[in-house]
């Protein structure tokens, strides 16, 4: 199988997409590298975002990384675009629909997971995203800690 491959084994299957353990993992170490660039408080200010639903992956601007661009202080539409292009860069990555970086990102909204019925399901991808963004900001902390053991 394809690491490339978003929808899955099956090639015909266009209906949901599909990220293989190497995706998941490619897109993750990109998801840090993003999270790098930006203070503890915008990363948690992501995370009610996200949870609160204020991600929609239907347009550019209110995607994840543009909800990370708008947090961090970025205003206006062409502005929230420039910067996140800049994001992209950082990562080596190029926008496009063949980026499953951004792929990701597109999938993280509002919108419940297929196969979920209520309007109080949150998207699957969106939580994974958000134990990413804790599991980075538990890194980071114990990383500026210092331990000085008893004598």
């Amino acid at each position: 199988m394809q690491t490339n491959n978003i929808h899955g084994p099956d090639p015909k299957n266009t209906f949901a997409p599909y990220f293989s353990p190497e995706l998941k993992k490619a897109c993750k170490r990109d998801m840090e590298l993003v999270l790098a660039h930006f203070p503890n408080q915008t990363i948690s200010e992501l995370i009610v975002a996200i949870r609160r639903r204020a991600c929609d992956g239907a347009f550019a601007e209110s995607d994840l990384l543009g909800t990370i661009v708008k947090i961090n202080g970025s205003t206006g539409k062409d502005n929230i675009l420039r910067k996140r292009t800049e994001l992209y860069q950082l990562v080596g990555r190029t926008p496009g629909n063949h980026n499953h970086f951004q792929y990701w990102f597109f999938q993280v909204s509002g919108r419940p997971s297929l196969g979920t019925r209520t309007a109080s399901s949150h998207c699957v991808f969106g939580e994974i995203t958000i134990s990413w963004c804790h599991e980075f900001l538990t890194k980071r902390i114990h990383q500026k800690l210092v331990w000085v053991p008893e004598i």
